[in-house]
């Protein structure tokens, strides 16, 4: 059964070779018999006529002279001759002699007849009829017919048989075992081949062979197109909103992530194209140049708008290739994008750190630094005149002290709007900090006194709005503004002149009674006495040394204080303790900042090379603020190598602290000095991040160590939801670079633990301790758990 399952290919070549010899066979003998017979039959039938004709005188003459036994003599002669059946001799009367031949059987196969003439040649005197029997004729080829059949079926049928077993060894239980593998082949091993299980004794490959290797190259073939599709399949699968189209842009298929993107279900887009996602922010020629590109080079990608099926636009990251065959004509299209609407909130609001003001969204002093700038320098080219105004809410402290600084905020915010409305598109409203904003007037016209009536208008028509009531919550508040305004023109002065004119102009007005407008002008120099006598007061203090440290704890979640933030205090012999608030602005202005940040800086070099030699301190770290202006200093690094050097304090527990104002200009320089100092293991922290400006460009770039969330957000963290999300959004960008993150000005506990679940575990504020002289600095170290 098994021999017979392999060999019926074998078995219907056999069947067909038999049939087609057995039809060859056939029409061949039928043939070559038929001829036979006819040449067989001619030759009989000549011999008959050729002895009728020798014989007919001798019977003509035996007639003639009725010798019956002369022509019964011929007569039976020549019915010796096999194919004459019969002879009839008649004259013209009657049948005069009959002779039949018995061997030639009764069967009459040919009759016909020949006229007898008498001697002269003239007269008719009977005929002679002759009977032909080819029976002797018909059994001979019906012997030859049998031999030939046997004989030739033995040859076809032997023939067949070794044909058979040929095809069968050479052949076909090759194919039959060939197809046996091809059945057994698994679909889902993509390295399954399948090979011949015979001897190769020629050189040369025949047809098998090659359909052995053709059908294993169809099966590498297969398994390398299953991986492309697993890969493509993979691919199209992946968190990238992915889109296949055809020549024509027709949407063929999409994956799970373009439907979660665009809103559009593979029922609803596919068969559409993609002009049904534009927003039309884009015109045609942006389309046009897109597919130029497409065309040219087989790619493009870029940033696009686009319609989700809401309604809603969104940005995108779109790449689009061409799909190209063997023959380089393009197939198909994909395209591939990802969404960039978080992305660009997320610039955005790093944005919104570093340039506005995150209560009141208007530009903060750093923005503001910069318009000034460029008015300036606009109203250098065009000779026009310039204002700043700055605004003052008089009283606003006792507004927060009574209703908290919610409401506060709430006042804040209706300033900021009312300010907007009263000034023009190209003006600039900012906010300086607390209850403090700034406005810059442009262009106001190439004379001073048209200028400074101009201005004066603008100012007046801010104190009218700023008079009017203001529903706060669920009460009505009153409240008035001071307003200081200085002129400018071209770059006759600094942005830094300017500023301190304008809010010497507020003072004035405060002075004046609050709720009024006054210009700055020379009457102004008894203020500005004043600051002079506190300068002079602050040179002798920097002098005589009046000035203490006192230190504020800094503590990690679990309670552990790791250093403390050192803050210089003036202990003035006449006046007493004097506010940093008070004399650390001037002390800036002054370049005085330069000797007392020194001093600070070795006198915090030497309590840190102390406590080294504590074991109950030697762990702890000090914070030491560095302004600005003192970090710019071209010897400011070799300052403090020295300082740590000669006070033989570890630089691994020296922390800087520097603001963001660092960062306005020079930032290579910075970033260098940096670098230098912390491959000496000194630290930096980024104090009052947040509150200024930062470029996130530079932030991950400056050697950093960690960031401190200014007071400003932790103060209302729980009742502000910008404050909430701006710490938050502080403790995710320290944690993005790789900072850790320290928050100010904690004063409870409900802060602390907001703090620590946004990922913030490091503090400082008044919750733990406020800054303490030194002694009673060590006294806190003693009663607090160290490990």
């Amino acid at each position: 059964m098994a021999f017979l399952k392999q060999s019926v290919l074998a078995l219907k070549i056999l069947l067909l070779v038999l049939m087609a010899a057995l039809g060859v066979f056939l029409l061949a003998t039928t043939v070559g018999v038929v001829h036979e017979r006819n040449k067989a039959l001619h030759i009989a039938h000549t011999e008959v006529n050729t002895v009728v004709t020798n014989n007919l005188d001798a019977i003509a003459l035996a007639l003639w002279s009725y010798d019956d036994v002369a022509f019964s003599t011929l007569l039976r002669g020549m019915s010796k001759i096999s194919s004459i059946a019969r002879l009839e001799l008649s004259d013209n009367t009657k049948i005069v002699a009959d002779v039949s031949n018995p061997a030639a059987g009764n069967k009459a196969d040919r009759v016909w007849s020949i006229t007898i003439v008498a001697p002269d040649g003239k007269t008719a005197i009977g005929s002679l009829k002759i009977t032909e029997s080819y029976t002797e004729i018909y059994q001979r080829i019906d012997q030859m017919v049998e031999m030939l059949v046997v004989t030739e079926l033995f040859k076809i049928i032997g023939l067949a048989i070794i044909l058979f077993v040929i095809v069968y060894r050479k052949v076909a239980r090759h194919l039959h075992d060939l197809a046996m593998n091809v059945v057994a082949i698994d679909p889902g091993n993509l390295n399954a081949r399948v090979s011949l299980n015979r001897r190769h004794t020629s050189t040369y490959r025949d047809e098998l062979d090659i359909l052995v290797e053709s059908f294993n190259h169809f099966l590498a073939d297969r398994k390398k197109a299953a991986e492309q599709l697993l890969i493509a399949a993979t691919a199209f699968e992946s968190q990238e909103a992915m889109m296949v189209t055809d020549t024509n842009g027709i949407v063929l298929r999409i994956n799970k992530a373009f439907a979660e993107t665009t809103g559009y279900s593979p029922e609803e887009i596919v068969g559409q194209t993609p002009r049904l996602l534009r927003s039309g922010r884009h015109d045609e020629a942006f389309y046009r140049q897109m597919w130029e590109s497409i065309n040219f080079t087989g790619a493009w990608q870029g940033e696009i708008w686009d319609r989700h099926k809401s309604g809603n636009q969104y940005l995108k990251w779109l790449t689009i290739s061409a799909v190209r065959n063997a023959e380089g004509g393009i197939t198909h299209y994909i395209g591939t994008h990802y969404d960039l609407t978080e992305r660009k909130k997320a610039e955005e609001r790093i944005n919104a750190l570093a340039f506005y003001d995150q209560l009141t969204n208007l530009p903060n002093r750093i923005l503001l630094v910069e318009h000034l700038n460029r008015s300036m320098a606009a109203s250098l080219r065009s000779g026009s005149h310039g204002a700043l105004l700055f605004i003052d809410l008089d009283n606003f402290k006792t507004l927060n002290d009574t209703q908290g600084h919610e409401m506060g905020d709430l006042l804040l915010k209706q300033v900021a709007d009312r300010l907007k409305q009263c000034v023009r598109g190209e003006d600039t409203v900012a906010r300086q900090g607390g209850d403090e904003f700034v406005v810059l007037l442009s262009d106001l016209g190439t004379g001073e006194p048209e200028a400074a009536s101009t201005a004066e208008s603008i100012a007046e028509k801010i104190l009218e709005q700023l008079n009017l009531p203001y529903q706060i919550g669920h009460f009505s508040h009153h409240s008035t503004a001071s307003i200081g305004v200085t002129l400018f023109s071209g770059n006759q002065s600094s942005v830094d002149d300017l500023m301190k004119q304008a809010d010497l102009a507020m003072y004035r007005a405060k002075g004046a009674g609050r709720n009024i407008v006054r210009f700055f002008d020379p009457a102004m120099e008894a203020i500005v006495k004043v600051r002079a006598e506190l300068e002079d007061d602050l040179r002798q203090a920097i002098d005589k040394k009046q000035f203490l440290l006192h230190y504020q704890p800094q503590v990690v979640d679990d309670g552990r204080i790791t250093g403390a933030e050192v803050l210089v205090r003036w202990q003035h012999p006449l006046r007493g303790m004097i506010s940093p608030a008070d004399f650390i602005p001037l002390a800036e202005d002054t370049d005085l900042i330069l000797p007392l940040g020194q001093w600070v800086l070795e006198t915090a070099c030497r309590k840190l090379a102390l406590w080294s030699t504590r074991p109950e301190t030697a762990a702890l770290n000090i914070a030491v603020n560095v302004s600005a202006k003192q970090f710019r200093q071209p010897g400011f690094v070799d300052q403090v190598l020295a300082a740590v050097k000669q006070s033989s304090a570890d630089p691994r527990r020296l922390k800087l602290e520097l603001t963001e104002s660092l960062l306005v200009d020079n930032v290579e320089e910075i970033i260098e000095k940096m670098h230098r100092l912390k491959a000496k293991g000194i630290g930096f922290s980024l104090d009052d991040f947040g509150t200024g400006y930062s470029s996130l460009s530079y932030l991950k770039r400056l050697p950093l160590d960690q960031l401190k969330i200014d007071q400003s957000f932790v103060r209302d963290v729980l009742s502000d939801p910008n404050d909430a999300a701006i710490a938050k959004t502080i403790v995710t960008l320290g944690q993005s670079l790789g900072l850790a993150v320290i928050a100010e000005g904690v004063e409870t506990q409900a802060q602390r633990d907001f703090l620590a679940n946004a990922g913030c575990y490091a503090y400082q504020g008044y919750f733990f301790s406020k800054p303490l002289p030194e002694e009673l600095f060590e006294q806190f170290l003693d009663h607090s758990h160290q490990i």
